[in-house]
């Protein structure tokens, strides 16, 4: 439906975030302008018919972004979970995109990746761990030093 609301632009991929109540456009460079249509109405109107809000990008802008998550993944791995940067990119390549991806994850799943064993998954298992809770104790000691009582934190 929502393909149709941007007539005649192509889409060439649609990316849903139900949290944000978001949807992205993907569009071939040529059809970026075609698509947002003159003043952002076709996009607006889009936006009013699905009640979410609608973004559309290139496919050059959508690469671009993909690669700067990619990185910044890859760079919050190898700094949290001290980890070389290469298997900070190969968790982000597996789907990973958080530390809590890492800690949530089974240790069987973990050792199925390419690569890994056992031994591996439980290391990166516990490194994300003690990550996360070191993390959550700071944020505590900060919440403290704020004045917030024990019984409101807990």
């Amino acid at each position: 439906f929502i393909i149709k609301a941007i007539t005649p632009a192509e889409v060439s991929k649609v990316i849903i975030d139900e949290n944000e109540n978001c949807i992205e456009l993907i569009v071939a460079e040529d059809q970026l302008s075609l698509a947002i249509g003159k003043k952002g109405q076709n996009v607006r109107l889009a936006s009013e018919l699905v009640g979410w809000k609608i973004e559309i990008l290139s496919t050059q802008q959508e690469s671009e972004r993909r690669n700067k998550e990619f990185s910044q993944c890859s760079v919050l791995f190898a700094e949290a979970l001290n980890l070389e940067e290469i298997m900070g990119q190969l968790l982000v390549t597996e789907g990973f995109s958080s530390v809590e991806d890492i800690s949530n994850t089974s240790i069987k799943e973990l050792a199925s990746i390419e690569g890994f064993n056992e031994d591996i998954a439980n290391e990166l298992h516990n490194r994300a761990n003690n990550y996360l809770k070191a993390e959550n104790d700071r944020k505590i000691e900060e919440l403290k030093n704020l004045g917030m009582e024990d019984d409101v934190i807990n």
